[in-house]
């Protein structure tokens, strides 16, 4: 099976809405997608009145409905925190076991993979664990949510630099304008400020609202993830 490992920057960056615009793109091309969250923390109350977990909703409807929720993130939470927080105030642990045998469920299920992070590249997973570690354990490549805006050339070059750090391989970075904003100066400033600081290639610059799929900001073609994609180390 072969996979994309979606990270971000921070948390509240746009994973989840990139991660959908990849999954879409590609089921239209009629490939055998998922999409992977490990652990979800943050829920709300639907107009029902019943709990759900925003990120899972739009990854299953991503999906077309297609997968069962606890597939596409096999471990909740109430608390918006990082997972070992929440589940702590729930006196719940996150199941570190668990991370990788629901990863390993989607081997016979699907040609590509999109695994999902939680918050930024370095935020705790487990007790003892970060999403660097899993990212580890999986080796894929990376592709790295950036928000546009002020502070991001800052926070992208550290977390490539974290990656490398690690031994894994940055594949691209999305930036994404994920709330509305009028500082043009310093946002149409972050693709040409990032390529002459990093040799990691922008994949895409998704302007607030407006994009259906994500296009190579110099071509405007669709991008090939699955020649960015690799097979899982295992």
């Amino acid at each position: 099976m072969r996979g994309i490992f979606i990270t971000g920057t921070d948390t509240n960056v746009g994973k989840t809405y990139v991660t959908n615009l990849i999954a879409r793109q590609l089921r239209a091309e009629q490939k055998r997608i998922g999409i992977y969250k490990p652990v979800c923390s943050g829920a709300e109350i639907s107009p029902t009145g019943n709990l759900i977990w925003p990120d899972v909703e739009s990854h299953f409807q991503a999906l077309e409905g297609q997968f069962e929720r606890e597939r596409i993130c096999p471990q909740i939470f109430k608390t918006a925190a990082a997972p070992p927080v929440a589940a702590r105030l729930e006196e719940q642990t996150v199941d570190a076991e668990l991370l990788q045998a629901g990863f390993d469920w989607w081997t016979s299920q699907v040609d590509l993979l999109l695994v999902e992070g939680v918050g930024g590249f370095l935020c705790p997973l487990t007790e003892s664990l970060s999403i660097a570690d899993f990212a580890i354990q999986l080796n894929l490549p990376l592709v790295i949510v950036a928000p546009l805006g002020l502070g991001t050339l800052n926070q992208t070059l550290l977390t490539i630099e974290a990656i490398r750090h690690r031994g894994l391989n940055p594949a691209g970075i999305v930036l994404n304008q994920h709330i509305a904003s009028e500082n043009n100066v310093v946002e149409a400033s972050n693709p040409s400020e990032l390529a002459a600081r990093t040799d990691v290639r922008i994949l895409a610059c998704v302007q607030f609202g407006q994009v259906d799929v994500l296009r190579d900001p110099l071509t405007q073609c669709t991008i090939e993830w699955e020649g960015l994609a690799k097979i899982s180390s295992d």
